[in-house]
């Protein structure tokens, strides 16, 4: 993870318009935890092409993540205001439903993810989203399933925290 981080920075050196790497480079730090350079870099891609709901979305999760998994006012206004862009940006869903779930909020976690899956967009990892509304629905039920699928960055967020979700977007 450090070599391709340290790739895409060398990327944005040499390209520093370059909306599309920075992007990168913003997933990039939040797999790498380093949650800060993430913020910094998905405010330089708002910078080159302006406010939009994907942008704000990565962003907020970004920020989630630095604040320990917890919803601060500031996150909420971002996710508000990325939800009044676009209601069904996946990427802000997902932020919303996951914050849910761990408050034990089943039914607006649910109700998040499966925006995502009737939003119609190709690029979502449909599986991954059935299976967390399963936990979810599980969870209501009183069962205690197994914990929900997570990537690299969502494990080591997951030490510093206890539970955790999480469900890609590509």
């Amino acid at each position: 993870m450090a070599q391709r981080v340290q790739m895409m920075e060398a990327q944005v050196q040499t390209e520093p318009e370059n909306s599309q790497a920075w992007f990168s480079l913003g997933h990039a730090y939040v797999s790498a935890s380093q949650y800060d350079k993430a913020i910094a870099a998905f405010d330089k891609v708002i910078d080159l092409v302006g406010k939009h709901a994907e942008l704000l979305g990565p962003k907020a999760t970004a920020m989630y993540y630095q604040a320990g998994q917890q919803m601060t006012p500031q996150i909420q206004a971002i996710i508000d205001e990325s939800l009044a862009m676009d209601p069904q940006d996946p990427s802000t869903l997902l932020l919303v439903g996951m914050d849910s779930f761990f408050d034990a909020n089943y039914p607006k976690a649910i109700e998040a993810w499966q925006s995502i899956i009737d939003s119609g967009r190709p690029d979502v990892d449909r599986a991954a989203l059935m299976d967390a509304i399963a936990t979810a629905n599980l969870r209501m039920q009183g069962g205690d399933s197994a914990a929900m699928p997570d990537d690299d960055a969502h494990k080591q967020a997951k030490a510093h925290s206890g539970n955790t979700i999480s469900v890609s977007v590509s």
